[in-house]
Order: C-alpha cells, then structure tokens, then sequence
C-alpha cells in the first residue's frame, strides 16, 4: 500500500521541488510498469486515467471517449489492481472524466479515495474533432460542461484529495501557480 499523500502534504512536496529548481513532472501512466519505471525515474507524482490504458494497448488516447466501458470505472480498478501497489514513494492521482451524468460523483469519489488515491484530476473532455472546434453547447438537464467538473473538484476536497485541472482552452497557454 501507498503512503497517504494529502493535499497539503502534496503541495508541499511540489514547492519543494520547484525551489530546488526541478521541473514537476507528472507521469501519465496506463500499466504499472510504466509506473513503476516513471517513479524510479522521479517522477513527482503518477497520475492514471483511461486514456493511458488504451494507450498502452496500441489504441489511440480517443478510445477513452468512445462508448466502450466505463471510463471511470476502468480507472477506478487500474488504481485498485495495479498503480497503488507499485506507487509508494510519491503520489497516485486519478484522472476522471467529470462529466458523467449517470454517476453519483460524490458516492464514487469516497470510492476513489477508499482506494488509495491522494488526488483527482479531470481528464480533458473531447476539444477537437476532424481539426474543428466541437462548441456543443451543454445543458442543464444532461449534467455536462465546466460546471459538471467544478461540483466533481469539490467534491474531491471534501474526501481530502487533492485537484487538479486540465484546460484544453484555444485561448493562448496560461501560467499557473501552485496553491
């Protein structure tokens, strides 16, 4: 089992590697060699999701937009039966696509946190398609859009993991802050 990583513990950690001038590196991880190899190579922190499975099955990343399992759920037990037993010396994030409409998040986040995982992070949700923007605008009643992943950010905190956010924006890259 992993050592437990909160969010402060894990802020911490970062800052430090920052002010000892190292870059953070997150290790995107669909196998637990590759997490394994990725935490002796110093990775800061591993973070597993559905588009690094398939990725390691020779399937592209937009595999894990298609209809064919449960992406959560198949992060979930990649957590479960592979990353939080190799994972010990730095901490395991979970990528999650927040915009499911048939999941109870809160319900499925205690789960996540139960598992093992010190941080959730949303996976990007689809931004392009055939080189065009995809500007689908999201409504009240199917439970989706930059709302949908703000509520599954709280809710995480609320189960003491830390957040992070991916932005798959085309304004021009911004810089964030630890913190």
């Amino acid at each position: 089992m992993s050592a437990k990583w909160d969010p402060t513990a894990i802020l911490a950690r970062l800052r430090m590697e920052i002010d000892d001038g190292h870059a953070i590196y997150d290790a995107l991880c669909g196998s637990g060699i590759t997490a394994k190899m990725a935490v002796r190579g110093g990775a800061s922190m591993v973070t597993t999701h559905c588009l690094a499975y398939f990725r390691m099955q020779g399937l592209s990343s937009m595999a894990g937009y298609l209809p064919i399992c449960d992406a959560n759920a198949l992060t979930l037990e990649l957590g479960e039966r592979v990353m939080i037993n190799v994972v010990r010396k730095c901490p395991l994030i979970a990528g999650l696509l927040c915009v499911d409409p048939t999941r109870d998040m809160p319900r499925f986040l205690a789960k996540v946190a139960a598992a093992g995982y010190h941080g959730v992070m949303n996976c990007p949700t689809v931004a392009l398609i055939d080189g065009s923007v995809f500007t689908r605008k999201p409504t009240s009643t199917d439970r989706s859009g930059m709302s949908q992943k703000g509520q599954m950010l709280t809710f995480a905190l609320q189960h003491l993991l830390l957040t992070g956010v991916t932005d798959s924006a085309i304004a021009p890259p911004r810089h964030f802050r630890l913190g």
